[in-house]
This record gives structure tokens, sequence and C-alpha cells, in this order.
């Protein structure tokens, strides 16, 4: 049985290399939902804190 060492260090450079590149090829989650940035303006600015006031109608929560 190997170790995890020993697997890790038979990795060529070449590999972990083209590795890297592929990982940093998919756009962050940022990337993806800066599309929608200012998109919510109307909410309101308790929405965090009542959501479930919001969602589900219950009564809200006293201010923190």
């Amino acid at each position: 049985m190997k170790s995890a060492v020993a697997t890790k260090s038979s990795r060529s450079p070449a590999k972990l290399r083209r590795a890297a590149a592929k990982a940093n090829a998919r756009p962050t989650l940022f990337d993806r939902l800066k599309a929608f940035d200012g998109r919510a303006d109307d909410l309101p600015t308790d929405l965090a804190l009542q959501h479930d006031h919001y969602l589900y109608g219950v009564p809200k929560r006293p201010a923190r």
C-alpha cells in the first residue's frame, strides 16, 4: 500500500499544471452570480432577518 506522500509526490509537475489550469477554467461562484448584482433593489432591508415573515407569513421577529 502506497502512502499518501508517495502518491502525491509521484505526480509530475506537468500533470499538476494541467490539473490547476483545468480547475481554474471553471467560472467561480462570484463570476456566475455577478450578473444578478443590482437586480434586487426593491427588496426589504430586513429580508435576511425576517425571511420567515416574507416567505411564510409568520409574525416578524423583534428587532435586534
